[in-house]
């Protein structure tokens, strides 16, 4: 059997000097971190390195070793990097080593935690070298400026094992790897095959000289050590380590060894605390082993900070001394202490020493102390405490058990001070708003009321049971707690409103009678705690909604008020249709079938194909580019469209037509069969309504209609892209007067969704101050912070208002207002009844030849023309009538001139959303 040699080290951090490596040359386990960095190597000098370390409990930082060229002798025998705590993640940094060539550790076979960093070195070591070694090879981070110069088996990962002693197999350059004879228990390599007690280092923990996965319960050494070893208890037991229970991975229970990060035992000692030195070090301390000697003066929290430092401090085994403190109040900040030892006394009499403290009004709160408090040797001191009353003394004397006289020392400066009981009665009403009202009766039975100067009323938040002199000291008394001042009258009951307190707060409140130094009996109340009624919530926060596909129903949510001033009881949820104006939807100056900054993208544009073949392919709209940015055919296409545009823009401004001849009747729509390749679409402005909707006539409607110019040019007459139809008193509307009473009923049941009579609408503002009118209201309540609202309408702003309360109805915060829209149905809003009816007609159209069109004297002629009219007509979809902004009316032209060229032009019309009837000339 081979014996282990341990040698464990702490945590080896070398910065700028090689030699301190020599202070750990014989560390076999380092007990924490390896940071070697900032080392400039002289080629003179001998490296220095750590050859008996073999494993790292935690992480390795190699860091800037300038003229480093290899890690082959600086860790030559390091076998395992155990990772219990890790560097950003890293068991292993290798980082801006610059001239590090063969950054290979050679017998490192397992890292066991944590990824791997090597990064700005010359080389990065053989390729995968590093992934085989971490258990997180995805997280390594790998990195060099290709420096290496390896064998090509190294490169192919070919190359012939070396086997070592450790029964590892090493190659020339790509380290080494544990070989299968090793135990499993075994990592960095074995001694002898399969054997546990052999192995390099353990891959889980060592009880002694065998490997092992978990300490056993029942031997001798239990108790696990740092994830690698089992130890004793009493080797454990000791500063600044402590034995704790935990659940392993296995889920059983079992015994760790932790390192305490403050006191482990609560024990400490002997010191002295002062204004400079508040006794921190002795947070957590139990046990004071020797005297605890108190001299402080003023300070920011004085009496808070001693009960932080000295609060659980339970015994004191010399003696406690506590003079020249002229702010303390109180010695309650060593709330726990129960027993003074007196192993050591001062002048080596007293155990318990009190000195010239000014203020001292109070030993120890033992109303509020569940014991006693033990002097186990020693006397008594009391000397120039005047604030302290001589009945505190000896009640401490009976309560330490120390009742002879000649054990307690008290000077007659103790006799100026008075003994107040709790004998005055004290009322508390809260009342709303913050209020509350303090009502006391004082009789004094004294010879002379005069000595009576008035009261002192003593309030303060207390989430919690306070004592009288609880974190307070002379330099912050105003500031725990505050004070209204009353004047004495003698017989007559007192009452003192105090306002501006918080909603629903405890507060402690107690009355002190004020007197003139002569008196020695006083009398204060005794602390009575009082909650203030609710008060206003804030509003409630985060406020949102969500809606599901297929559905109008919007799901709100809410968190509860970060100030809530009470416990709430309900929520409170109002809703409402907000009644949009249709100047809201369509504002002022604005039409939407003029507007084109709303406009759909254009679907489609004029494509011409050669040879006459139908246009079977539809070009999409580009986004603009530059003209170096187009294809040939698209130039092409441009230019053309250019010319068409300005042939088109002549006999639109040039050419007469019939309208002209009547100044009261303005001009009618036309529509733009030619569209610009990679332009959206423009609404026309088409000024005032349409002497008839008949006259849109698209001039290359039919072969034989057109003129004879505008067909060999194949270039439409109209100026507008779009056309626009407003309603005028001669267009083809449906309106009540064509109604019969049949169709006015049906009409009106059709339309109950566009019209409601009667509806009540209140003025509401959002949050941004704006108005508007909610019509249909609900209100709902619920005990929850969400709600789903049920039955809306599609496709409509709905306004929404949340609050939170103590009661419904009263005590509520401020609404929350919340605009949300719902999502919209399309099926709703597909048009119903639907109709094409063809008409044919006669019309004299006026038309112009190439040369008339372009000559400034020429007269247009008159031709006769036989069109088409379809009568379009459609019932609108049940949805309201402000929804509805226009409608537009679609259809496709087809032309093919005499060399064989074919336009198909896709035509728009936007007719307002009152008209439900058009006449279309074709």
């Amino acid at each position: 059997m081979l014996h282990w040699t341990h040698c464990a080290c702490g945590s080896v951090e070398v910065t700028g000097d090689q030699t301190f490596l020599e202070n750990y040359v014989s560390c076999v386990t380092i007990e924490g971190n390896l940071r070697i960095q900032l080392i400039e190597y002289n080629e003179t000098q001998p490296l220095v390195g750590l050859p008996n370390l073999i494993q790292v409990t935690g992480y390795v930082i190699i860091y800037q070793l300038s003229y480093l060229r290899t890690l082959r002798h600086l860790l030559p025998r390091l076998a395992v990097i155990r990772g219990r705590e890790l560097f950003h993640g890293y068991s292993l940094v290798i980082y801006g080593n610059i001239f590090l060539q063969e950054p290979n550790l050679w017998n490192l076979t397992h890292v066991l935690s944590g990824a791997v960093r090597v990064e700005k070195n010359l080389c990065s070591g053989p390729p995968n070298r590093w992934d085989l070694l971490s258990p997180s090879p995805a997280l390594n981070v790998v990195q060099d400026y290709g420096l290496c110069i390896y064998p090509m088996c190294e490169e192919q990962r070919d190359c012939a094992n070396v086997t070592t002693a450790l029964h590892t197999y090493c190659t020339t350059h790509g380290g080494c790897y544990q070989g299968p004879q090793c135990h499993e228990e075994c990592v960095g390599g074995c001694h002898a095959l399969h054997d546990p007690d052999a192995c390099v280092a353990c891959r889980n923990y060592r009880d002694g000289h065998t490997c092992v996965p978990e300490c056993s319960r029942s031997a001798a050494n239990k108790v696990h050590h740092l994830d690698y070893r089992c130890i004793r208890e009493n080797e454990c037991a000791k500063e600044p380590w402590k034995v704790e229970r935990e659940v392993g991975p296995q889920g059983t229970e079992r015994l760790v060894c932790v390192r305490c990060n403050d006191n482990c035992y609560g024990t400490c000692r002997g010191t002295k605390v002062t204004t400079a030195n508040l006794g921190r070090q002795l947070r957590k301390c139990q046990q004071l082993k020797g005297n605890l000697e108190i001299i402080v003066s003023g300070g920011a929290n004085l009496m808070q900070q001693l009960e932080e430092n000295l609060g659980q401090l339970k015994v004191v085994t010399g003696y406690l001394k506590v003079y020249g403190c002229d702010t303390l109040f109180s010695l309650n900040f060593l709330s726990n202490l129960e027993k003074i030892g007196g192993e050591d006394l001062v002048h080596g009499r007293y155990a318990l020493y009190v000195l010239d403290n000014e203020k001292l009004r109070e030993l120890w709160d033992w109303e509020h102390r569940n014991h006693s408090l033990e002097i186990t040797r020693g006397m008594l001191f009391f000397q120039y405490n005047p604030s302290l009353c001589r009945g505190l003394i000896r009640e401490l004397a009976i309560r330490a058990q120390v009742t002879q006289a000649d054990r307690v020392h008290v000077s007659h400066a103790e006799d100026s001070a008075p003994c107040y009981t709790s004998d005055l009665e004290v009322r508390c009403i809260p009342l709303k708003h913050g209020r509350l009202e303090v009502f006391w009766k004082y009789h004094y039975h004294g010879r002379d009321y005069r000595f009576v100067i008035g009261y002192y009323l003593y309030y303060r938040e207390a989430p919690e049971k306070v004592t009288l002199y609880q974190g307070r000291d002379a330099c912050n008394d105003n500031m725990v707690w505050e004070r209204v001042f009353r004047e004495y009258e003698r017989d007559k009951e007192c009452v003192v409103g105090v306002d501006n307190l918080k909603p629903y707060t405890q507060y402690a409140v107690y009355v002190d009678v004020y007197y003139i130094d002569a008196v020695k009996n006083a009398s204060r109340s005794s602390i009575q705690y009082i909650t203030t009624q609710v008060g206003k919530p804030s509003p409630v926060r985060e406020l949102k909604a969500t809606s599901q596909k297929g559905t109008s129903a919007q799901f709100l949510s809410w968190r509860e008020p970060a100030v809530p001033n009470g416990p709430l009881k309900v929520y409170e949820v109002k809703y409402g249709r907000l009644k949009l104006s249709r100047p809201h939807l369509q504002p002022e100056g604005r039409d939407v079938c003029v507007d084109s900054k709303d406009e759909p993208q254009n679907k489609t544009r004029p494509s011409v194909h050669d040879g006459g073949e139908e246009n079977k392919v539809t070009r999409c709209c580009a986004c603009p580019g530059s003209a170096a940015s187009l294809s040939k055919e698209d130039r092409r296409f441009d230019h053309q469209f250019d010319v068409h545009f300005e042939t088109f823009m002549w006999q639109s401004l040039l050419c007469k037509r019939d309208s002209d001849d009547n100044e009261n009747k303005s001009m009618p729509a036309s529509v733009s069969l030619s569209k610009p390749p990679a332009q959206r679409l423009n609404y026309s402005t088409a000024g005032e309504a349409l002497r008839n909707v008949s006259d849109i006539t698209p001039m290359v409607a039919s072969a034989g209609t057109a003129s004879t110019a505008a067909k060999e040019q194949n270039i439409p007459r109209q100026r507008k892209r779009r056309s626009t139809v407003h309603q005028s008193a001669e267009t083809q509307v449906r309106t009540d007067k064509h109604m019969s009473d049949k169709q006015r009923k049906e009409e009106e049941k059709k339309n109950k969704y566009k019209k409601v009579e009667h509806e009540e609408c209140e003025i509401s503002a959002d949050t941004n101050g704006d108005t508007a009118a909610v019509c249909d209201v609900k209100k709902i309540t619920t005990n929850n912070t969400r709600v789903t609202l049920m039955g809306l309408s599609y496709f409509t702003q709905y306004r929404v208002w949340v609050r939170a309360c103590h009661s419904e109805g009263s005590d509520c915060s401020d609404w929350s207002v919340l605009d949300v829209t719902t999502p919209a149905d399309m099926s709703i809003y597909k048009i119903k009844n639907f109709k094409v009816k063809q008409r044919k007609i006669n019309e004299t159209k006026w038309s112009a030849t190439k040369s008339d069109a372009i000559s400034s004297n020429s007269t247009p002629r008159a031709a006769a023309q036989t069109g088409t009219t379809l009568l379009l007509s459609w019932d609108p979809p049940m949805v309201p009538m402000e929804h509805i902004l226009a409608y537009i009316i679609e259809y496709q032209l087809e032309q093919t001139s005499k060399v064989g060229a074919a336009y198909h032009f896709l035509v728009y019309l936007c007719i307002p959303y009152n008209v439900m009837a058009f006449s279309l000339f074709l």
